[in-house]
């Protein structure tokens, strides 16, 4: 470099400040200053030495490694991730949906909550809950507004969760559903799943809030099936979609 450090022949510690005699001024990085680098890799620092990281393959991403010491290139950077898992338009009248994933969905490692909205209209009013893994033991708590008037609700022991109440529902009722479901496991390490709903009859009669979670005889961190159950037929189009919102 084009400078010696204070008239002798030491190349004294430098920071490239333009502010500082003999220091060598600021690095010009557009098109000017070279490094034994290869085209499109990038620099990171290992703590003590520059390290240089080659680009990588065309749609990868730039994570950190699974040790958290050091960039890396990804294929696919799943944590975070919301998921589509299931979409189902309901081909004809009827009173169930189900959703029967491939492989068990394991809430402790790979999915962190399930999302789903069911949205349509029903043939005749009903009812309309939800069932996890086939299991018929559910608590739930709900508040209904029904056309202004509110009211709470508990039970136990139920087979199904109760999305949509049958007070706020009529015939033809377009109703919309919006449910997340959640791992939980209390202090004797017994898994359950908690779930939480808001649902209506839109422009109808009224809406409510759901809270439940599986009752005794449930415990396990894996889902193998979800189901929508309605006591009365839910009309041809109804549509369901379910999401997996990643952590691995």
């Amino acid at each position: 470099m084009g400078f010696s450090g204070g008239g002798s022949n030491i190349l004294k510690p430098h920071t490239h400040s333009s502010t500082i005699l003999q220091d060598g001024g600021s690095l010009d990085m557009q098109n000017v200053t070279q490094g034994n680098m290869s085209a499109g890799s990038v620099t990171y620092s290992d703590g003590a030495h520059l390290q240089e990281l080659g680009i990588g393959v065309a749609g990868q991403q730039l994570i950190v490694n699974a040790g958290a010491t050091a960039p890396e290139w990804s294929t696919e950077h799943t944590q975070g991730r919301l998921e589509v898992l299931y979409d189902e338009v309901l081909a004809s009248d009827g009173t169930t949906m189900t959703y029967t994933p491939a492989s068990a969905l394991d809430m402790e490692t790979t999915y962190g909550e399930l999302v789903f909205c069911l949205r349509g209209w029903q043939a005749s009013a009903g009812s309309i809950g939800l069932t996890i893994n086939g299991h018929a033991n559910y608590q739930y708590s709900n508040i209904l507004n029904n056309a202004g008037t509110l009211s709470g609700n508990a039970a136990s022991g139920v087979s199904t969760i109760e999305l949509i109440n049958s007070a706020i529902t009529t015939n033809g009722s377009q109703v919309s559903v919006i449910c997340s479901i959640k791992r939980s496991e209390n202090g004797e390490a017994a898994e359950k799943m908690m779930i939480d709903a808001s649902g209506g009859n839109l422009g109808g009669s009224g809406n409510q809030i759901t809270t439940a979670y599986c009752g005794s005889g449930f415990n396990t961190g894996d889902i193998t099936e979800l189901e929508i159950v309605a006591s009365a037929n839910m009309d041809a189009g109804m549509c369901w979609t379910v999401w997996g919102r990643r952590i691995a």
